[in-house]
């Protein structure tokens, strides 16, 4: 305090503007001496934190992005100055790894002034790409800072978050709901209570890395959030992950065969090889991999065949992404992975045949063809049968699992899956909903239900967009659209039809249709092929409907 108040009395005399650089924490200036004051100092301050400037009260927060290509080439030259040879054909390529931060750049251009020797420039660039640093300038600076951010996360959860990136490929642009997916998966977002609460803790978790700049945020024109990673800092979060030995990341490694037996070591507990090109599993292989918690395998889109000796010792698996491949058979060891809680295998258009799960009795999440034995998995919930085949849901399924958080069932035109009102009702815990009904005697019995639904898109009737080829339905962003489509159907009153949660309403070729009035809270109406529509609003337009869309 005695220093504070000199410092103070020292600086009141005067004016003149403070630099603080690099700062990461908070505090508040009158408690250290800093006397700010519209005709005094002024503070400047730099940090990696946004949340250090909103907790600063900064009047003024600049977001520093990185570098263009022209612009991270003119300063990588200008701090690598003149004297020794010069490679420009490399020294773009070094340049472009460090992926516009300017502390790689100018680290990168100090290490190579003054160094002679075509061969030593293609080392220091291959030491870059494969992370081979060593005691070098780069991991003295550029990796200590970011690695240091990452320890001020001063949070295990969001540690496991940002490392968990690492599993996709580098530079990959991530839709935020499918990372929050995995992290749920994962268990890395642990949240008593729905889906909806697991959502908003994922979103708050990326949240914090993006206002510690260890995440970059970006939205799309219909306002949908994604992240991407620098690739330096894919580089330190990789190099933390691997350091233990029990992750194996070849994501995007255009891989058409699985590694070797030697990558496969018994410490394993991730392993993420999506985005490649591999064909099939050998027969005689079988990894002892008995730690192995996770394993991705999505988007290997030539991938036809597993064997069922490859899972023959993967017992402690949780989470198995096979999704978006081509396999025909999920071999019967998948039985046999009794701590399975999440089973993915959305998108494989080919797959016929899926033994009996009734002893993955841990499953909580599945997203595939509907297999034998699903009425025992009484902790799923998560369904997903949006990407199947399905034509047919089995009376007295669903109540069975009573434990669902979000059930989505496809309703295309050519092949609907139905589902009854009163099954539906019965499910207390669900918040996301995506089914058809089959006809407005089970649609009348869900909306009285009423349950609390964060997000909703139901059909009645049977699915037709041969008149709408433009009008599909609205991209869902998660906990936010709630709305009802109608098809051909045989009524002539829809006063007290839609129910005052829905906000978004489409009724196509109900052509006996004479009187429709609209609910509180309706945003989007469209209707089509009612030829004889009388009445629209009822009684008070003003009040009922305060619509955006037509």
């Amino acid at each position: 305090m005695i220093r504070a108040r000199e410092l103070w009395t020292a600086l009141s005399v005067i004016k003149g503007v403070l630099i603080l650089d690099n700062l990461w924490g908070h505090f508040l200036p009158d408690e250290v001496g800093i006397p700010l004051r519209t005709d005094g100092w002024k503070l400047l301050l730099t940090t990696r934190s946004a949340e250090i400037c909103r907790k600063m009260d900064c009047q003024r927060i600049i977001k520093v992005e990185s570098l263009s290509e022209g612009e991270a080439w003119d300063l990588f030259i200008y701090r690598l100055g003149r004297g020794g040879t010069f490679y420009p054909e490399i020294a773009e390529s070094i340049v472009k790894e460090c992926a516009g931060l300017p502390l790689g750049i100018m680290t990168m251009a100090r290490s190579m002034k003054g160094v002679d020797g075509e061969y030593r420039w293609r080392d220091a660039l291959l030491k870059l790409r494969r992370l081979e640093v060593g005691p070098s300038e780069m991991e003295a600076k550029v990796f200590r800072v970011l690695k240091f951010s990452y320890a001020q996360l001063n949070d295990s959860a969001l540690q496991e978050c940002f490392l968990h990136i690492t599993l996709f490929p580098k530079g990959k642009i991530i839709l935020r709901e499918d990372l929050i997916e995995y992290l749920i998966d994962e268990g890395i977002v642990k949240v008593m209570g729905g889906r909806h609460l697991q959502f908003c803790r994922g979103h708050t978790m990326l949240d914090q890395l993006e206002d510690a700049s260890l995440l970059e945020g970006s939205r799309d024109d219909e306002d949908y959030r994604y992240v991407k990673m620098h690739d330096l800092i894919w580089d330190v979060a990789s190099k933390i992950l691997n350091k233990s030995g029990e992750a194996m990341v070849r994501a995007g490694a255009q891989l058409t065969e699985l590694p070797g037996v030697r990558w496969w070591r018994e410490e394993l507990l991730r392993v993420s090889l999506m985005e490649n090109r591999i064909e099939n599993i050998p027969t005689d292989f079988s990894p002892m991999c008995p730690r192995l918690s996770t394993l991705l395998l999505c988007r290997n889109y030539k991938l036809n065949l597993v064997e069922d000796s490859f899972f023959q010792h993967l017992i402690g698996l949780t989470v198995l992404d096979l999704s978006d491949t081509d396999i025909e058979k999920l071999p019967d060891s998948i039985c046999h992975l009794t701590s399975l809680t999440a089973l993915l295998l959305g998108w494989c258009a080919k797959l016929s045949y899926v033994p009996s799960l009734a002893k993955l009795k841990a499953l909580e999440k599945l997203d595939l063809n509907l297999p034998e034995g699903m009425e025992s998995l009484k902790d799923l919930r998560y369904l997903n049968l949006d990407r199947s085949l399905v034509g047919v849901l089995r009376p007295g399924i669903l109540p069975k699992l009573s434990k669902l958080q979000f059930l989505k069932l496809h309703q295309k035109s050519k092949v609907v899956l139905s589902v009854r009102g009163d099954e539906v009702s019965r499910l207390f815990d669900l918040e996301t909903l995506e089914c058809n009904f089959r006809d407005l005697d089970d649609f009348i019995v869900f909306q009285i239900r009423r349950f609390s639904l964060i997000a909703c898109k139901v059909s009645v009737g049977r699915p037709s967009f041969s008149s709408l080829e433009d009008l599909n339905y609205t991209r869902s962003k998660y906990g936010l659209i709630k709305e009802a489509w109608f098809y051909d159907l045989k009524l002539d009153n829809a006063n007290r039809l839609i129910p005052p949660f829905i906000t978004k309403v489409v009724f196509v070729s109900c052509q006996n249709l004479r009187r429709l009035c609209l609910s509180y809270g309706l945003e989007i109406l469209h209707l089509d092929g009612l030829i004889i529509l009388e009445t629209l609003f009822g009684a008070e337009p003003s009040n009922n409907f305060q619509g955006k869309r037509w």
